[in-house]
């Protein structure tokens, strides 16, 4: 017998297929976060894959991933730039982290 459900990995691209307008109205940060989030899905397809059928509440639980996702990627890139300061400085002197509002905030 053939298989008569989609795999679990056709049934994500579908997904973010339909949820492109979404996409397109996000600025390019946001988009790649988007991007992101649906590739982190694939990552654990096999497992998705036992779940049920998408719930129309997908797209509040997407922006909110999408966000979710923008934030990481500053804190990781904050941190980075942190580890890069203290590399730099000899271990005798004492670093403290500027406090920065994170809109504001650039390495």
């Amino acid at each position: 017998m053939g298989r008569t459900l989609p795999t679990f990995r056709r049934v994500i691209d579908e997904e973010e297929r339909r949820w492109n307008d979404l996409r397109r109205g996000l600025g390019p940060e946001a988009q790649r976060a988007f991007d992101a989030v649906f590739q982190r899905a694939r990552r654990h397809a096999s497992a998705a894959g036992n779940q049920g059928v998408v719930e129309p509440m997908w797209a509040i639980m997407l922006t909110v991933l999408i966000e979710n996702e923008m934030e990481l990627q500053r804190l990781l890139a904050r941190v980075a730039w942190l580890e890069s300061e203290l590399e730099r400085r000899p271990h005798s002197e004492t670093f403290y982290a500027p406090v920065v509002e994170d809109e504001g905030w650039a390495p």
